[in-house]
């Protein structure tokens, strides 16, 4: 995703807290607000005419014990991130959502840069620094800003003197923000030169398999330099989109071209005349004010319907068949590499970077003969147990290497049965493997395989000019056999076994 400058913007940034944090700290958060408010004006006012105001949801913004709606469009609207922590943060589920919302609204490069952590304490930043769901998010040191004394680490800086003048401790924490916040906007952000950002509508059900493909190769792409960016929207975000499109249309406009894939099939959101095809081009068209933005309609006719769509949708069927295409000018590059990609998770984050050379070294071997040489793409994601890894990248690679390290065997099995489902790209039947890391585990014979997958024993390479792993002596033949077959079925367009 490509950033916003803060030019694009209508918040210089929102405020993160705890409504438990304000009170038990004498409203310090409330203070801390209106003072940097003041301290931006004379920092900002001449990066495009006025300073942004700052942003932050009060105790009776929360309705019916959800989220308001119009947080999700304040956060989308608002140029950076500043979360106050006090001993109720961490246990604050409101907080942690507007953390995932910026980065889902913004892009990781701006959350990693972006984002500024205000600790009201001590013990509050340990604790939160402790916390899984923080550490998952994966924001270093760098974030943190200590708004409390070294010497009294529990309570936080006192804002104000007897006469009511910020301290100047106080005065100097926000000077230091506002110096953040300056050179951040004063920064303009890459925008990947002529190269289009490209957004892809949700789906109806029977589509998903193709959409999920599609986002996939759009990334590969990006990988190649021929798009900026590539991005689903998801259908969590369509529905909300039914209530208050205004989130949506602050992503959009992150974007250049928005893809709409159709089959003639009756559309999500059934009820409203064009479905979701409507709901989504109208965002479009507001979010970009008529600016010359592309829309593609995407033929997908080859997919057959699960339902034809009711007579109520066939004007915006209409307009889609009129200038529909069958296929989009992206990849353009070698769209011939072969992918696989390797799992890293929480506990083997970076285990795939000693694997992926050696499966780089047995391709070129493979391939060694031939007159055309497939090119091999190893690359990583984090394929979740759970299944929540994104399905765009798995349906998108050719093999998918999953590895068994400190996960028990029932925990492999799952992550087996549901990736499997997702390698999709030739004839639907799931190519993978699963890589038994030694150490930590302890080699069993025994276990040969898990779901239809091999498994093969990988231990790290301790000769003097070796790194990372390599399969044992006795897996030697299997790797190779794996890589084999994921070749020929390549070769052969998917009729290879």
């Amino acid at each position: 995703m490509s950033a916003r400058s803060y030019k694009d913007h209508k918040f210089a940034a929102f405020v993160s807290y705890a409504f438990k944090d304000n009170l038990a700290s004498a409203k310090w958060v409330d203070s801390f607000h209106e003072e940097l408010y003041q301290v931006l004006q004379g920092m900002l006012d001449d990066v495009d005419g006025s300073a942004r105001p700052l942003r932050m949801i009060r105790e009776n913004d929360i309705v019916g014990g959800k989220l308001a709606k119009a947080l999700l469009s304040t956060v989308s609207d608002s140029f950076a991130l500043m979360v106050v922590v006090g001993g109720n943060y961490p246990r604050s589920e409101w907080c942690l959502n507007e953390l995932l919302y910026f980065r889902q609204a913004h892009g990781d490069a701006a959350f990693n840069e972006r984002v500024l952590i205000v600790a009201l304490n001590q013990d509050a930043m340990d604790t939160l620094k402790g916390k899984q769901e923080w550490g998952a998010l994966g924001l270093n040191d760098n974030v943190w800003l200590k708004a409390f004394d070294e010497l009294d680490a529990g309570f936080p800086i006192t804002p104000y003197l007897d006469n009511g003048q910020p301290t100047r401790d106080f005065r100097s924490l926000l000077l230091r923000i506002g110096r953040w916040l300056r050179e951040l906007s004063e920064k303009e952000p890459p925008r990947g030169g002529d190269k289009p950002r490209v957004l892809v509508g949700a789906v109806n059900a029977e589509l998903q398999a193709s959409a999920d493909a599609l986002v996939g190769e759009l990334r590969r792409a990006v990988e190649l330099g021929e798009l900026a960016a590539a991005e689903p929207i998801s259908a969590g975000e369509l529905l909300a989109a039914a209530d208050d499109a205004e989130a949506l249309k602050g992503r959009m406009r992150d974007f250049d071209e928005l893809v709409l894939p159709f089959n003639g099939g009756e559309p999500l959101l059934g009820i409203v005349p064009g479905g979701h095809l409507a709901v989504l081009r109208n965002c479009w068209l507001d979010a970009h004010e008529g600016r010359d933005k592309v829309i593609r309609w995407l033929d997908c006719g080859d997919v057959l319907a699960a339902r034809p769509a009711a007579r109520r949708h066939e004007t915006e069927l209409e307009l889609a068949r009129a200038s529909a295409v069958k296929s989009l000018p992206w990849p353009r590059g070698d769209a011939s590499a072969v992918r696989i990609l390797i799992e890293s998770n929480p506990e083997e984050r970076d285990e795939w970077k000693g694997l992926a050379p050696r499966i780089e070294n047995v391709w070129g071997k493979l391939v060694a003969s031939l007159q055309a040489k497939p090119p091999l793409q190893v690359s990583f994601g984090e394929l979740r147990i759970d299944g929540s890894a994104d399905p765009a990248e798995i349906a998108a690679a050719d093999a998918v290497l999953l590895l068994w390290g400190k996960k028990p065997p029932e925990s492999v099995t799952a992550a087996v049965t549901t990736q499997g489902k997702r390698v999709t790209r030739f004839d639907g039947r799931s190519l993978g493997l699963v890589a038994r890391l030694l150490p930590p585990f302890v080699d069993d014979p025994a276990a040969r395989s898990i779901g239809g997958w091999s498994v093969i024993s990988f231990a790290r390479n301790v000769s003097p000019q070796g790194s990372g792993f390599v399969e044992v002596p006795e897996d030697s033949d299997s790797l190779e056999g794996f890589l084999n077959r994921v070749l020929r079925r390549r070769l052969s367009g998917g009729n290879g076994s």
